[in-house]
């Protein structure tokens, strides 16, 4: 298995769900970890030996062009991996806790608006990419914070409306991304899905499970999508409990 980063010190404790695979989670861990190395570094990353760059994932939702992550071929498998925030049209679209329709299912789910402008606008490339390459091969989607939320996105749309109906999902430090009815659509399509989280890690709590619009009566309800992977990393920091680093710390110490 590929790793790549110096992970921080921290205490670590760890609860562990049936089929959840450690060696899987580290490497998909690391990928977010490129994917943000990809924006950081205006397109310069590290592919895991036996893999190669089949496109970086481009989007412009609020005017302005920026990498969101990439996809990565290996003669076996594919995987699509996001970044969380990084540039200002990321926070501004991590406040908008409004909900809009997910429009790629056959009954209207709602979900965050901010998580869903961005995917919308690169959804199409990851789509027309996917048609490429073999459906044979496993699909593997992954993502750390807002990147988290794009991989819940990505894996139900690809479960539905792909020949990849068996993608398996792993996502860190995800925020919650849309309504009762959308995460029991998803529970029911996505058979595979790993939801890691740090228990001193605030993302997670967010948005909250009940929300008040202002100037409104209305109540949105968000809830989270299957199946929670607790992990404990306390660094002293509310930021550093957050990266993606410390989560690789935490999933390394398993038993």
């Amino acid at each position: 298995m590929y790793y790549s980063i110096f992970l921080r010190k921290g205490t670590v404790e760890m609860t562990i769900s049936t089929g959840f695979s450690k060696g899987l989670a580290l490497f998909l861990a690391d990928c977010c970890l490129q994917a943000y190395n990809l924006f950081s570094f205006k397109g310069a990353f590290s592919a895991p030996p036996g893999y190669s760059l089949v496109a970086s994932i481009m989007a412009a939702p609020a005017g302005a062009i920026d990498a969101y992550g990439f996809i990565i071929e290996s003669p076996e498998s594919i995987v699509i991996s996001f970044r969380g925030s990084r540039s200002n049209p990321d926070w501004i679209a991590d406040a908008a806790i409004l909900q809009t329709y997910f429009p790629y299912t056959r009954i209207k789910l709602n979900i965050h608006s901010g998580f869903a402008a961005i995917y919308n606008a690169c959804r199409k490339q990851i789509m027309d990419i996917l048609n490429t390459l073999s459906s044979s091969k496993q699909l593997y989607i992954t993502g750390h914070s807002l990147g988290g939320a794009l991989a819940v996105l990505c894996a139900l749309d690809t479960a539905a409306n792909t020949a990849y109906s068996n993608p398996v999902m792993y996502n860190f430090g995800s925020p919650r991304v849309g309504s009762p009815q959308f995460v029991q659509t998803y529970n029911e399509v996505v058979n595979n899905s790993a939801r890691i989280v740090n228990t001193n890690d605030i993302v997670p709590l967010l948005p909250p499970a009940a929300v008040q619009p202002p100037l409104s009566n209305q109540l949105l309800y968000y809830r989270h999508v299957k199946d929670s992977i607790k992990i404990t990393v306390q660094t002293g920091s509310i930021a550093r409990n957050h990266w993606v680093e410390n989560y690789m710390n935490g999933i390394r110490a398993m038993s």
